[in-house]
């Protein structure tokens, strides 16, 4: 139970499942409306322990992300869900159960064959120039992200969005989608201002996507200078009252990571959050630093090496599976991650409600991985290339190192490439040219959003992350597509079991090791700090800093 949720409503939730109040209290003819706003774990009047709000002053924030543009519709993983979150709204937030909060809706009531939700939104929102937001931007909107978001399972039972009058939005589906809510929030589904999207030009390439970017969430960008410093301001027309609480947030970007930890230490810059190992371990030493180990379940999830289906070695699924054999599990854990890690077999995380252990294993096996080589008829080996996601230094930039070493034991000579940034690396991968990518798959809320692309074929080709292997198999899509239609949430688990078993069988990725971000504060400064399960891809509206 969230603390936004009125004492009113209390006795229908705790009557009813989980998967019930998911999917709209009960009986799809019910309504949900709530009266708050959820924020993922922050208290209803952004009071803490040590008393009310106070306005005003700046929230540094520092990430590893150079982000490319600030339009979450048009996907690109992270980065532009960071700052999106900030300047758009969404239709609902989480809450820390997963739950959907009403955000620009107020409620929302699913029809009986759960093909059609219906929304109403608020009355009196308004974009940061001032023009109201209507049904029209907001049918608009899901259609955009729909056609356009490299997470192309979201949406891809969208079949119309009506907009009947301007407070009614009414989201048509083929059949049930069973996260569409999950997917409705700002960092996935961003509310965009039809005058000026909808002008005809390609959203993709929309000079509004960097510049002069318009939206209706809490803040209005002011700076836009990914690799120095992202400003937004506060919106004062906000449409929850007194929200949000700080004048401005600031984004200051260090792919090294080196910079920003400093920074923390040194109280320049207010919060990053982190999954580096030795970062951790220098922050939880510093008794003016809080970490927190608790929320970011929407963006936690597993590291893998995502291998490309179509390089004339790594097809051949002994190869995979020498690959995995060759990778010393508990070394990675202890060493290379530092202690910070959990093992992790599966694509869906230990932590994920979906997470299954029936999957098929690869013990460290030296002499196992040689065989399986010897067998594919690559006795002396092959030489491949090893990309990396760089905004993660350690979690894929020091596990690629490790790997070019492991491979080295099994006769594969590796050479590892250092991209400058997502942009720098993100083209290639996407267009296959790269033989492995290591990168975090994460969950965003449910599978639908987070895994599905990496393995349905429709995503083969499409803007990052998407497909990356090129992996194509008709009963993995089926089976992808039985569980975004599913809406018993037993069910849904039997289903997603099944598909973790194939794909740890055909290893279009190898999964290595959970990853679960920290977010690092100085809790004397930052107040009632974001630590839901989206943590910073959620709005900052209730975040309040004591210090100017």
């Amino acid at each position: 139970m969230t603390d936004h949720m009125p004492s009113e409503l209390a006795p229908l939730v705790s009557s009813v499942s989980r998967r019930n109040f998911i999917f709209g209290l009960g009986a799809a003819g019910v309504a949900v409306a709530l009266a708050g706003c959820g924020s993922g774990g922050a208290s209803v009047d952004g009071a803490t322990a040590d008393g009310p709000p106070q306005p005003g002053g700046t929230f540094i924030v520092g990430t590893t992300q150079v982000v490319a543009h600030a339009n979450p519709a048009i996907g690109g993983g992270s980065g532009p869900m960071i700052v999106g979150a900030q300047i758009f709204a969404g239709l609902v937030l989480t809450g820390d159960d997963f739950s959907p909060q009403p955000y620009l809706a107020e409620s929302w009531e699913f029809s009986p064959d759960y093909r059609s939700l219906t929304f109403k939104i608020r009355s009196g929102a308004t974009f940061h120039d001032g023009k109201p937001v209507t049904s029209e931007d907001v049918a608009f909107s899901i259609l955009a992200s729909k056609k356009y978001n490299s997470y192309k399972s979201m949406f891809e039972t969208v079949t119309d969005v009506e907009a009947p009058d301007a407070t009614t939005v009414i989201i048509r589906l083929s059949v049930p989608n069973a996260a569409l809510l999950a997917c409705l929030t700002p960092a996935t589904a961003p509310i965009l201002p039809k005058h000026i999207y909808g002008d005809g030009q390609d959203l993709r390439n929309h000079p509004r996507n960097t510049q002069d970017v318009i939206g209706s969430g809490p803040f209005r960008l002011t700076t836009f200078e990914p690799r120095t410093e992202i400003r937004m301001a506060r919106y004062d027309n906000f449409f929850l009252p007194d929200r949000p609480f700080v004048d401005e947030v600031v984004y200051r970007p260090d792919p090294s990571g080196t910079t920003i930890l400093l920074q923390l230490q040194q109280g320049e810059i207010h919060s990053l959050r982190t999954a580096d190992s030795v970062s951790l371990q220098q922050l939880r030493a510093q008794p003016t630093i809080e970490v927190a180990d608790k929320g970011m379940q929407a963006i936690s999830g597993v590291g893998v090496v995502a291998v490309n289906m179509e390089n004339q070695y790594l097809k051949n699924p002994q190869v995979r599976q020498a690959i995995a054999h060759a990778m010393d599990r508990r070394y990675i854990l202890e060493q290379v991650l530092g202690g910070e890690a959990a093992n992790a077999d599966s694509v869906l995380a230990p932590i994920d409600q979906f997470h299954s252990d029936n999957v098929t294993k690869y013990p460290y096996d030296v002499a196992k991985a040689k065989e399986l080589l010897a067998a594919a008829g690559y006795p002396n080996g092959f030489s491949i290339r090893i990309d990396y996601l760089p905004s993660v230094r350690e979690f894929c930039g020091s596990m690629a190192e490790y790997m070019k070493e492991a491979l080295k034991d099994v006769g594969i000579t590796a050479t590892v490439i250092a991209s400058p940034d997502l942009a720098a690396v993100a083209p290639r991968v996407v267009s296959g040219d790269f033989d492995m990518y290591l990168l975090l798959n994460l969950g965003y809320g449910d599978p639908v959003v987070g895994v599905h692309s990496l393995y349905e074929s429709a995503g083969i080709g499409e803007s990052y992350p998407g497909n990356v292997s090129r992996y194509r198999s008709p009963e993995v899509d089926e089976l992808l597509v039985q569980a975004s239609q599913e809406m018993d949430l037993a069910q849904r688990k039997e289903i997603y079991a099944k598909f973790q078993k194939i794909v740890s069988d055909d290893l279009p990725v190898i999964p290595y090791a959970q990853y679960r971000p920290r977010n690092a504060y100085i809790p004397a400064v930052v107040r009632n700090p974001n630590l839901g399960v989206w943590e910073g891809l959620a709005p900052y509206k209730d975040v309040w800093v004591t210090a100017p």
